[in-house]
């Protein structure tokens, strides 16, 4: 019999609430926030210095449940949950929690939207392809996005766990960077051999705040030593189905989505033997090529020219700042309704009211 994902996840995740407001698990909530902030706050000094929104103490909350080992057994909270009441829990529920047991937190590109009720999101470090179901959130990202999430397997089906962080793609290339130098650091310390999966699970939360600190403090040079923008390339476009047909055949194009909103998107990822990184979009009238220096959005113009010639004309090249880019960014994050900061408070709030209404006369 087929289960029902939404409400085993529902009572799951009340009986994991009420599990960790024991006194044991309380106590070690400090310490655990000290590890996933890494600076020199515990949560109380930090409670009464910078009074924690709700949306950094849910973030910190979901990696406590599912990342954090206890200092007394050395498991996962929600492991040490699983095992201790393992005897009151059905073979559903017992599946439920052996792959939550397994889930991490990663950052993914998102690949399709389908019709605002899911997405198809592709890890950028294990290239594993999801399919996540959420109405929400799926009406308010887009392609091309990239998001720190924690997909959840609940059943036959996919959920984001607690709350999602959306940066544009130009972030991408420097999130696959400071993995790649932290992962080789993670094999060196470990004799055996260890998975990209591994390290997401025992140090993901440190590109968070990496990628934070870059937020709040934008580093404006690449690793190349050039100035890290947003470099973008418009031209208008004749003929589209003969462009895509070139496009498509395309050795050096990875396809990423066909037809998606009206537009097509490319990724150039090198061109001669340079490192490009491009994405290109392509709609009715008109090509547009992103890339984060300027050097590399001069390359990717020339290979989109040397390929398309006469069936484009270039219009503008928009060159930005990325600490302008970023700020424009924080105001088109993912909102929420008036009063609440907390995607949860927010659902607690509806499964709250439909409770009372749905009893009413």
């Amino acid at each position: 019999m087929k289960i029902d994902s939404e409400k085993i996840e529902k009572e799951l995740r009340n009986s994991i609430l009420e599990y960790t407001e024991r006194v044991e698990i309380q106590s070690q909530m400090s310490e655990a926030f000290h590890i996933w902030k890494n600076d020199a706050y515990s949560i109380s000094e930090y409670s009464e210095d910078y009074d924690i929104d709700d949306e950094t103490f849910t973030k910190f909350y979901d990696w406590f449940i599912f990342d954090f080992k206890t200092f007394n057994n050395k498991k996962r909270v929600v492991e040490e949950f699983y095992l201790e009441n393992i005897e009151n829990f059905n073979d559903d529920e017992k599946s439920v929690l052996e792959e939550w047991i397994k889930s991490y937190q990663s950052y993914f590109e998102v690949i399709k939207i389908n019709q605002d009720e899911s997405c198809i999101i592709k890890d950028i470090f294990t290239s594993d392809e999801i399919l996540v179901y959420d109405k929400v959130i799926s009406s308010k990202i887009r392609t091309f996005d990239i998001i720190s999430a924690r997909p959840l397997k609940t059943g036959d089906k996919f959920f984001f766990s607690g709350i999602i962080s959306v940066f544009p793609n130009i972030f991408k290339q420097l999130i696959t960077e400071h993995f790649n130098k932290e992962f080789e650091a993670y094999k060196m310390e470990n004799t055996e051999i260890v998975t990209e999966e591994a390290f997401l699970k025992d140090f993901g939360y440190i590109i968070g705040n990496y990628i934070e600190d870059i937020i709040n403090h934008p580093q404006l040079i690449s690793v190349d030593g050039e100035e890290f923008v947003v470099a973008m390339s418009n031209y208008s476009v004749s003929e589209k189905e003969s462009v895509l047909n070139i496009l498509n055949i395309s050795e050096e194009l990875i396809v990423i989505q066909k037809s998606q909103n009206g537009s097509d998107y490319y990724f150039l990822n090198d061109f001669e033997g340079i490192d490009v990184g491009a994405n290109i979009e392509i709609d009715d009238k008109n090509l547009t090529i992103t890339c984060n220096t300027k050097s590399k959005l001069q390359s990717a113009r020339s290979f989109i020219e040397s390929i398309l010639g006469d069936f484009i004309d270039h219009n503008n090249d928009n060159i930005r700042k990325l600490d302008s880019y970023i700020e424009k960014s924080k105001k088109n994050r993912y909102n929420l309704p008036k009063g609440f900061r907390s995607r949860k408070k927010y659902e607690s709030t509806l499964d709250d009211f439909y409770t009372n209404w749905i009893d009413q006369p």
